[in-house]
């Protein structure tokens, strides 16, 4: 049976919209997605508004994998005092240094006209690296 999401899914959907990107249940914790630009507005929003009222931050660490490929997170615990319900929220910034690595090179050493015409973009790069962006998750414990 799956659990059901929390109910602070859908108050955060209707006040920031497409800024909630997804939700996931896992082990009876929901986790939220929102996009990168809007954390602080929804930290902010789950502290101060009433029926939320997470109002005790118990921890702030973060983590840092140590690979340009994997994620810095920034993990904030909170509790609402009155209804002992915790909220863990987890802002994953990705490509921390804004590198443009190459990801995909043009393997076609001839172009295929039939007659080897050599390519001149033969080992070039064709897709590189996105750049730095953030995910925003929140996992409730109730």
């Amino acid at each position: 049976m799956t659990a059901a999401p929390s109910p602070s899914v859908a108050s955060l959907r209707k006040e920031f919209g497409e800024a909630i990107e997804r939700h996931v249940v896992s082990c009876g914790d929901t986790i939220v997605y929102a996009s990168r630009d809007r954390v602080h507005d929804v930290l902010a929003w789950l502290k101060d508004t009433p029926g939320e009222n997470y109002n005790y931050l118990t921890d702030i660490t973060a983590v840092d994998y140590r690979d340009p490929e994997l994620a810095l997170e920034v993990v904030w615990q909170i509790r609402a005092l009155d209804r002992t319900a915790d909220l863990r929220v987890k802002f994953s910034l990705f490509n921390v240094f804004n590198m443009q690595r190459v990801t995909e090179v043009n393997e076609d050493l001839e172009l295929e006209d039939g007659i080897g015409t050599p390519n001149e973009f033969f080992l070039q790069g064709t897709d590189y690296q996105s750049r730095a962006y953030g995910q925003l998750q929140v996992s409730l414990d109730f």
